[in-house]
C-alpha cells in the first residue's frame, strides 16, 4: 500500500522533493513478532499466525489509523528526527509503519557529510557504499569505515535489479541506476567479522554453500544476541537507492526530485535487522510520480499524470499505453511497450514490479 506524502512547512527544496516518496512496507515486517528462534527466519505461516493474533489483540480504533505515535504514545519528531535501533510501543501494526516512517525522516535529514567534502547531503548518502566494502579477490581488504569516500559515484551504480538483474526504463528510455549503503555496524560485521565476508571467496569459505546456493554454515549479522528491547543495541542497516538518470545536471528538476548531479531520487528501501526482528524490517519508500499505483484497488482511474501538477510519470507514459488502457482504467492490456499489468478493479490480480527491487 502506498502511504500519503510526507509533508513539511519548514523543509527546503531538498526536504520538499525527498517528501515526495510514498511508502509501502514489509508484510513480513509488519506481521513479525518476536521469534523464539532467534535469527531463523519465520516461515510464511508463521508471519500469517503472528499476523492474525496481533490483529486479534489489537482493538479496530487503534488500527484505523496510522497518525505518527507510536502505541508507548512516543511519537515522530519531524523537527529533529532520532534514529531508532528497535519498533518502540508492544509493535503493532502501525508502530512499523510509524517506525518506518521515522527511519526515513532520519535518513533523508540533510547534514554536511565530511567524508564528502561537507557537501550537504541526505544521511543516507553518509553511509559507505557497496564499493567501499566488496572487494574483488586478491585485493586489499576494506579501510576503516566509511572507508573512503561517500560521495555517489556513476561508475558504481548497478543496473539490474536484485534476484532477477531486470532493467527499469522510464519514459525518456534511460535506464534506472541503483546504489547500495551499509551501516558501520553492517560495515564491520563484512570487513572483519569474524569472520571477514568482503570478497566472494571470503564468503564461500565461510558460507560453504550447498547446491541450492544455501550456506552449509550459517552467516548472521548483527545482532545475534537477544536484549531487552528498551535497551536495544545497534543493528545491520542497508539502504538501496534507485537514481532516474537525466542526462545533466540541469535537465533534473530539484523542486520535484532530490537531484545528485544528473540523477534523481526515485526509490528507497531500508532493510534493518533488531533485536526482535531477526528477520529483518522493510521497508520502500518511492517518488510519487512514479507510476500509477496498480494494486488491488489503487489509482482508479489512472491519471494521465502523476499526483504532482503537471508533472508526468516517469515510468508510464499514457500515450504509448496498450490500447484500451486509460479508456478501461486498468493497467491489465499489454501494449507494444511493455506496461504496468494488473488490474487495480480485482482483488489477488497481481501487482506491478517495484521500480526500486
Amino acid at each position: 500500500m502506498r502511504g500519503k506524502t510526507l509533508r513539511s512547512s519548514g523543509f527546503g527544496p531538498a526536504r520538499a522533493a525527498l517528501a515526495a516518496m510514498a511508502m509501502l512496507v514489509s508484510t513480513a515486517a509488519i506481521a513479525a513478532e518476536p521469534h523464539p528462534n532467534y535469527g531463523t527466519p519465520p516461515t510464511q505461516a508463521e508471519f500469517e499466525a503472528t499476523a492474525k493474533a496481533a490483529a486479534a489483540r489489537t482493538p479496530a480504533a487503534a488500527q484505523s489509523q496510522c497518525n505518527g505515535t507510536f502505541s508507548d504514545a512516543t511519537s515522530i519528531n519531524i523537527a529533529q528526527p532520532a534514529f531508532l535501533e528497535e519498533v518502540p510501543g508492544s509493535q503493532l501494526f502501525c508502530d512499523f509503519h510509524t517506525f518506518a516512517w521515522n527511519q526515513f525522516i532520519y535518513l533523508t535529514s540533510m547534514q554536511s557529510d565530511p567524508n564528502n567534502d561537507n557537501t550537504v547531503t541526505p544521511l543516507f548518502l553518509h553511509l559507505a557504499p557497496w564499493y567501499n566494502l566488496l572487494k574483488p579477490n586478491g585485493k586489499a581488504p576494506p579501510k576503516a569505515y566509511p572507508g573512503g569516500s561517500t560521495a555517489l559515484n556513476a561508475g558504481f551504480l548497478d543496473q539490474g535489479q536484485a534476484g532477477t538483474d531486470d532493467q527499469l526504463v522510464d519514459v525518456t528510455g534511460k535506464t534506472v541506476l541503483y546504489d547500495i549503503r551499509f551501516d558501520l555496524v553492517m560495515y564491520n560485521a563484512i570487513a572483519t567479522g569474524p569472520p571477514a565476508l568482503y570478497n566472494e571467496a571470503l564468503f564461500a569459505k565461510n558460507c560453504n554453500p550447498g547446491s541450492d546456493s544455501t550456506c552449509g554454515n550459517p552467516l548472521w549479522l548483527p545482532p545475534t544476541t537477544v536484549a531487552p528491547p528498551t535497551q536495544p543495541v545497534p543493528g545491520s542497516l542497508e539502504v538501496k537507492s534507485s537514481w532516474r538518470d537525466f542526462g545533466t545536471a540541469a535537465k533534473c528538476n530539484p523542486n520535484i526530485f532530490y537531484c545528485d548531479g544528473r540523477f534523481g531520487l526515485a526509490g528507497l528501501h531500508i532493510v534493518q535487522k533488531t533485536q526482535t526482528h531477526g528477520e529483518w524490517i522493510w521497508a520502500t519508500f518511492e517518488h510519487v510520480a512514479n507510476d500509477p499505483d496498480c494494486y488491488p484497488y489503487g489509482d482508479t482511474p489512472i491519471a494521465a499524470n502523476s499526483p504532482i501538477s503537471n508533472v508526468p510519470w516517469s515510468f508510464f507514459n499514457p500515450t504509448t499505453a496498450g490500447q484500451g488502457v486509460m479508456a478501461s482504467q486498468i493497467c491489465e492490456v499489454t501494449g507494444a511497450k511493455p506496461q504496468c499489468n494488473a488490474n487495480p478493479k480485482v482483488q489477488g490480480s497481481g501487482q506491478c514490479p517495484r521500480m526500486s527491487r
